[in-house]
């Protein structure tokens, strides 16, 4: 009996963190304001059917604080962007490079910032990435 409730327990918490947890999953944005989002969340944006989510980092090639690089670099991650009566579509934007902002309907999406900056020796985990956005009218 008592393993039972111990087994019942366990699979409650582990339910409701689970539930919990998710809710992190969807944000909400205004039009006009910057955002943050991170690995596999979404953002729906409001009174406009657009949906955003930060998918990867394809690359991370910016100079390090505390190096002296030739060239700044360029972060480059793919986001995809759902917008009704649209087809689905897979889409790369850049820190330093074009493109650095991809139209949707009449919005644009614009990357402001990828965060966190890289440092010299330190490995940047792909979980702990944040990315700045604006969907702009």
């Amino acid at each position: 009996m008592k393993i039972k409730n111990i087994v019942f327990s366990v699979l409650a918490g582990f339910i409701t963190f689970i539930v919990f947890t998710g809710c992190d999953d969807i944000i909400n944005a205004d039009i006009n304001e910057e955002f943050f989002i991170g690995p596999g969340q979404k953002a729906e944006i409001r009174d406009s059917g657009l949906e955003i989510t930060f998918n990867r980092v394809i690359e991370d090639s910016r100079c390090p604080k505390g190096v002296e690089c030739v060239w700044a670099g360029n972060g480059k991650v793919e986001i995809s962007i759902h917008f009704p009566g649209e087809e689905d579509l897979l889409q790369d934007l850049n820190t330093n490079l074009e493109p650095k902002e991809k139209m949707a309907g009449k919005y644009k999406i614009r990357l402001v910032e990828l965060q966190p900056y890289p440092e010299k020796s330190q490995e940047i985990l792909p979980e702990k990435y944040r990315l700045k956005l604006i969907v702009e009218k």
